[in-house]
């Protein structure tokens, strides 16, 4: 094996875009500066499952560095960035991507006690060790990555240390999620979409969240371990919360790895726990992800992802508190953009990478940081949910039946249509929500009635379109349909119907 190589904060091992089109190499600590400075660069390499583990990286080394160097505002420089991160981890090595001496740390891969990797099983793509479940070869082929480079394997690391779940005996994930299938999500608010503005909106936040986290949690607020890759570990211990310091940064899987003749292999093995301690439900004050005020755990994204229903939940707020990223500060601006992301997995297979983007209008805004205007927007909201249910199971649905039929045949294209339902509510849920907000309830509540009975008919149009039917019972079936459909429509939403009589008047 060759000496220590790939040194992330003196090498250009990140390849970047920048706002020009040209791409550049830049280290680790020339990263963290351009992004202090508010250069707007990406990151070539880095894949959309990767994202949001690289941000929450960079986020939290900056506001551990920042705090323990009683530093106001992130360093431009990248020499202060290189000398306070290597004061950080207490050693050169543990920022090398591959470190023969395994006494050592290297990047994101503890110290093996035993000194020998004979026990240590071989993969050779950084793609077979990525939170992507792969194993099977469908979707997401294995072996993609088969001329992989230094950053590959940077984003890897990032991505399986920090936000990795249960796969299996002895490979157990993060704190940070409500168990072994759960994910760890960004929730959060910014007042930009771009990279360096989420980041120092981010670092702030962290900042002015530390006291708050300590106080929740019980971190060492002093000197608690930051790095969990710096000590050694055998697979059989754990560190408790109290060693550790609020935004500390995750090693979940013992892993090392070894340059063989110029190309990077890794060398992997089961652990007998979790590197820290499980407990609370994922309950870590993460800066992202929100917690359930009654359950007290970690919000778990599941395959559904970021419906209407779900979003206004988070966004509103209500059923569960906000991590110090999740909460909109003063300086998000006048309209800021409520971001939603997460990887939603289940036993032994992976439900998909979810992402929603809401923009929040300036008096939107201004109504939630107002006495009650937030509450009154977010009981309208929740109105609004049950409304659009009701819409979609009560007054489509059993049109729908007549139309397709009952047999086991026809649920697959009820199912289509419901779903094409839920889809385009979707689609104008918060325009018209942010709409109306000035407005009072009960017109807002008529309006929006008087909507979705529109969206019923249009999916019932188009399923009439679509659907076959008996050729001596077709326009029967249709006006049953369609009558049926009104029916329950004037049931469910009178309103809206009140509505349309004062407007066509």
């Amino acid at each position: 094996m060759s000496d220590v190589r790939y040194d992330l904060l003196t090498e250009p091992v990140l390849r970047v875009r920048e706002p020009a089109g040209t791409t550049a190499m830049v280290s680790l600590a020339t990263t963290l500066a351009r992004l202090s400075r508010g250069d707007e660069i990406e990151f070539c390499a880095l894949q959309p499952h990767q994202e949001h583990a690289w941000h929450a990286f960079l986020v939290q080394i900056a506001a551990i560095v920042l705090h323990r160097q009683s530093a106001t505002a992130p360093f431009e420089d990248d020499g202060a960035w290189r000398d306070a991160l290597r004061e950080l981890a207490g050693c050169r090595e543990a920022w090398c991507l591959v470190v023969p001496d395994l006494s050592r740390p290297a990047f994101l891969q503890p110290p093996a006690p035993e000194g020998t990797l004979k026990t240590f099983s071989r993969e050779e793509f950084p793609d077979d060790l990525d939170v992507l479940v792969t194993a099977k070869n469908h979707d997401v082929k294995r072996g993609r990555v088969a001329r992989a480079v230094a950053e590959h394997w940077i984003y890897l690391l990032v991505s399986v240390q920090t936000t990795q779940g249960f796969s299996g005996r002895g490979n157990y994930g993060i704190a940070r999620m409500n168990g072994g299938f759960g994910n760890r999500p960004q929730i959060a608010y910014t007042p930009g979409l771009g990279r360096a503005a989420r980041f120092l909106r981010d670092v702030r936040a962290c900042l002015d969240g530390r006291a708050a986290a300590v106080a929740h949690r019980g971190y060492s607020d002093a000197d608690g371990i930051a790095l969990t890759w710096t000590l050694p570990w055998d697979g059989g211990t754990a560190i408790t919360i109290e060693q550790l310091d609020p935004w500390f940064l995750e090693s979940c899987r013992r892993i090392r790895l070894v340059d063989e003749n110029g190309r990077i292999a890794a060398f992997r093995r089961a652990t007998e726990r979790s590197h820290v301690a499980q407990e609370g439900g994922g309950d870590m004050a993460d800066p992202w992800t929100p917690v359930d005020r009654v359950k007290g755990t970690a919000l778990t994204v599941s395959a559904a992802g970021f419906g209407y229903d779900r979003t206004q939940e988070l966004l509103l707020g209500g059923q569960f508190a906000m991590g110090a990223a999740g909460a909109i500060r003063p300086d998000d601006g006048l309209a800021p953009w409520f971001l939603a992301s997460a990887m939603a997995r289940g036993q032994g297979r992976t439900d998909g990478i979810h992402e929603r983007r809401v923009r929040v209008p300036a008096p939107v805004r201004a109504l939630l940081r107002s006495t009650g205007g937030g509450d009154r927007l977010r009981d309208r909201s929740k109105r609004w949910v049950a409304s659009a249910k009701t819409a979609k199971l009560n007054v489509l649905g059993p049109a729908l039946t007549v139309l397709v039929g009952e047999g086991d045949g026809m649920k697959a294209a009820r199912g289509r249509f419901l779903s094409a339902m839920d889809a385009a509510i979707d689609g104008v849920f918060f325009e018209r929500l942010w709409a109306t907000a000035a407005d009072t309830d009960p017109e807002a509540d008529a309006a929006w009635e008087s909507d979705l009975v529109g969206l019923a008919r249009s999916q019932l149009a188009g399923a009439v379109d679509t659907v076959p039917t008996r050729a001596a019972a077709h326009y029967r079936v249709i006006a049953h349909a369609e009558n049926l459909l009104e029916g329950c429509a004037r049931k469910r939403f009178p309103r809206a119907f009140d509505n349309a009589t004062r407007s066509s008047n």
